[in-house]
C-alpha cells in the first residue's frame, strides 16, 4: 500500500518539525537568559552592589526564562498531540 502525499499531509509533517525546532530553541533561549543573569551577578565584586543588582534584576530575568520555558512547553505539546 502506497502512502498518499497530499499538501495537507506534508503541511502537518512540516508543522511538527517546526514545532520541535521552536520548542528546542525556546529551551536554549531560557537557558541562555539564566546564564546571562548568573554571569552578570558574578561580574559584580562588591557585595552591596551585587545585592542591589540581584534585588533589581533577578525576578525580571527569571520571569523571562519561565516565559521561554512555557512557550517551549506549548510548542512541544502541540507537536506531540498533533501526531
Amino acid at each position: 500500500m502506497e502512502q498518499v502525499s497530499t499538501p495537507e499531509f506534508s503541511f502537518l509533517i512540516n508543522w511538527d518539525r517546526y514545532m520541535l525546532i521552536a520548542g528546542g530553541a525556546c529551551i536554549v533561549i531560557a537557558f541562555l537568559i539564566f546564564l546571562y543573569h548568573e554571569f552578570k551577578v558574578a561580574q559584580v565584586k562588591d557585595l552591596k552592589e551585587k545585592y542591589d543588582y540581584v534585588n533589581l534584576h533577578e525576578v525580571q530575568y527569571f520571569w523571562y526564562s519561565i516565559i521561554a520555558l512555557i512557550a517551549s512547553g506549548v510548542f512541544l505539546t502541540n507537536s506531540v498531540f498533533t501526531n
